[in-house]
């Protein structure tokens, strides 16, 4: 058994769990009508239940610590009106590891990210001035976390850069939309986003 406390308490309540839990950072620079518009930073925090009670599934998740033990009555409440469950929590087993995490990620600044958005959007308006874009570009870093009651206990850390962008041309009464994205647990450039979508 996992030294998850969650878990351990709900391996009293159900016939089978599992917790999931997620802490993670970002810093995402939006763009909105061709011009920055917000930088920030974001916490978040958060855990779920699944448990499996007299054959139904039940799935409740809080972002407030304090409220963290309310989660097994909640679940325990709406498993009975759950579908059937026709699986098992997997067992503790051997796998292999894939890295999804760049520590070099880490150092990207706000300015650079206002730089990559800012050069995407202008190269943008050189095809076509008339287009109305808004943009995101940010990373984000974190670690995940899964238990169960069959003994499974795993955990990972991870990355993400992504952008976005979607812009618009208004003609009368006519709208086109277009909207591209990418993201990876690396950096990307300009350049490379460009060619990234050019091949789309």
């Amino acid at each position: 058994m996992t030294g998850d406390p969650l878990i351990k308490k709900a391996k009293a309540k159900f016939d089978e769990a599992e917790v999931y839990r997620v802490d993670s950072e970002s810093f995402p620079v939006h763009f909105e009508s061709n011009k920055l518009k917000a930088i920030s930073r974001k916490e978040t925090s958060g855990v779920a239940l699944r448990g499996v009670k007299d054959g139904q599934i039940g799935l409740s998740a809080s972002t407030d610590p304090s409220r963290e033990n309310e989660l097994i009555d909640r679940v325990l409440e709406i498993s009975k009106f759950g579908s059937m469950a026709s699986f098992n929590f997997p067992e503790d087993c051997s796998y292999t590891e894939v890295n999804i995490y760049d520590d070099q990620l880490l150092k990207t600044t706000s300015n650079e990210l206002i730089t990559i958005g800012e050069n995407f959007i202008d190269e943008v308006l050189q095809l076509s001035p008339q287009l109305v874009c808004d943009s995101g570009v940010g990373w984000s870093q974190g670690t995940k976390k899964v238990f169960n009651t069959a003994g499974l206990s795993r955990r990972y850390s991870y990355t993400q850069f992504y952008f976005y962008l979607a812009a618009k041309l208004i003609k009368e009464s006519d709208m086109l939309n277009i909207f591209v994205g990418h993201s990876s647990h690396t950096k990307v450039n300009k350049e490379e986003l460009i060619r990234i979508f050019n091949n789309k």
